[in-house]
């Protein structure tokens, strides 16, 4: 079965500028098979991977952010490779290799499986740093709309004051 995924991963990933199946869900066998692509040399082939990869992280198994960590080192050297192209898919690559790695690096920073919708995930886990973020923001929302309203009062008050010198 393995040997199967690998080559459904290989079809999917090619060079070819065509749709991506839908069908890849491994990890560990996604990674053997990708690791042996000359990701690098075809950028049409690096951003199908992109493709596939993100569907793997928004559809796979959990444990997909944690194995593909491993790989991020490979994923950024990656991206500023393909960074340093201005036309074609290199840099879409380097854009696209970029927002992946940043998707790993939240996901395991909150801790929640990326293929996991907010009705599946307990409501505890969002009561840390969630609400800690929304108190702040709802304090500095309250003190600018209050910056704002003293701003508006001072500059209506000299409107009035300098209108009333004029009569």
């Amino acid at each position: 079965e393995e040997a199967n995924k690998a080559v459904s991963i290989n079809k999917a990933i090619n060079t070819q500028e065509v749709a991506v199946k839908e069908k890849h869900k491994g990890a560990h066998t996604f990674w053997a098979a990708v690791n042996r692509l000359p990701l690098s040399s075809n950028a049409v082939l690096c951003w199908k991977f992109c493709h596939v990869f993100h569907k793997l992280l928004r559809d796979g198994h959990p444990n997909v952010i944690k194995d593909s960590m491993r790989n991020k080192a490979d994923l950024a050297d990656m991206s500023r490779m393909w960074g340093h192209l201005s036309e074609g898919y290199g840099k879409l690559c380097s854009i696209y290799l970029k927002l992946l790695i940043t998707k790993m690096e939240f996901h395991i920073k909150v801790s929640r499986p990326a293929n996991k919708t907010d009705a599946e995930i307990p409501s505890d886990l969002f009561c840390g740093p969630f609400v800690a973020l929304l108190s702040h923001l709802r304090f500095m929302s309250a003190e600018a709309a209050e910056r704002i309203k003293n701003r508006l009062r001072e500059v209506t008050g000299r409107a009035n004051s300098t209108s009333s010198h004029k009569r």
